[in-house]
């Protein structure tokens, strides 16, 4: 599974289903910020359930977030009627094995 794959699995369950060793190695990297349940930081880190799973399943969503991981992300959002404003660094360590 690549990590493109491994990482959209991770976000749309908040842990991976289909590959649960490789969901959840990678999801520690998002947990740092967005906390271990998913549920983020109010005002600064979104949470990572309904919003990201509705992105998750176009493949316009899905572009736009594997950018926001690769590329990082800075500035205002609304996630679930709430507004958000952080930097998203670049997760630049991350490659397809994991």
């Amino acid at each position: 599974m690549t990590f493109v794959a491994a990482f959209a699995a991770a976000l749309v369950t908040a842990t991976a289903v289909a590959e649960p060793a490789i969901g959840s190695k990678l999801y520690q990297h998002c947990a740092a910020c967005h906390l271990p349940t998913g549920a983020g930081v109010p005002g600064t880190y979104p949470p990572l359930a309904a919003d990201f799973r509705a992105q998750a399943v176009t493949p316009e969503g899905r572009r736009y977030l594997t950018l926001v991981v690769l590329k990082g992300a800075i500035g205002a959002l609304t996630v679930d009627g709430k507004p958000y404003f952080a930097v998203m660094p670049a997760q630049s360590q991350l490659d397809d094995e994991g």
